[in-house]
């Protein structure tokens, strides 16, 4: 067995898949399967290095005292599962790009993602008023319109917490960016 081969072989494939990579972006689904290749990778790099780490186990395996043929074999045959797996998404590139791709996780700019969140934050205050005005309202209505006013009430709420879920959301999408964009 001719491990410098490997080695050449899986850095032409590196290559080859950073500027595929580079080129149409992360899939909308994993490329492999769990067992082939661990972690869903939607990008071919992380494959590669995958593939390159199979190859370092098997070079401990042969380079080991006592080389457990079972073992050796076992690795061998995943290695070249993933080496094919690899060959193949890579020759099948001109297919790949049809397939649909994944969208922006943030199609809003900074600057807009800011002005909602102001938005929410005033739509915040508003709706706190209106639920201690509703609050007042279930106080001093008559015993006949306490169900009425409660689910008014009930409803005011409802709008809030959903409110404060949406900034939430867009707190965490402002971080996100300012992070790691």
């Amino acid at each position: 067995m001719n491990i410098q081969r490997f080695h050449q072989h899986l850095s032409d494939l590196r290559q080859q898949a950073i500027a595929l990579d580079s080129q149409r972006g992360e899939s909308h689904k994993p490329l492999f399967d769990e067992q082939l290749f661990s972690g869903h990778p939607k990008l071919l790099g992380p494959c590669v290095e995958q593939a390159q780490y199979q190859l370092s186990l098997v070079e401990k395996c042969l380079t080991s005292d006592a080389p457990d043929p079972v073992r050796l074999g076992y690795l061998c045959d995943h290695l070249a599962l993933q080496i094919h797996g690899l060959q193949r998404e890579i020759a099948t590139t001109k297919l790949r790009a049809v397939e649909p791709r994944m969208k922006p996780r943030f199609h809003k700019s900074l600057v807009t993602l800011r002005q909602d969140l102001a938005q929410h934050l005033e739509w915040e205050r508003r709706l706190l008023q209106m639920c201690k005005s509703k609050q007042q309202d279930v106080e001093h209505a008559p015993a006949i319109a306490v169900a009425q006013e409660q689910q008014a009430l009930l409803a005011v709420e409802g709008r809030l917490e959903r409110c404060r879920a949406a900034k939430l959301k867009l707190e965490k999408q402002i971080h996100y960016q300012e992070r790691y964009e």
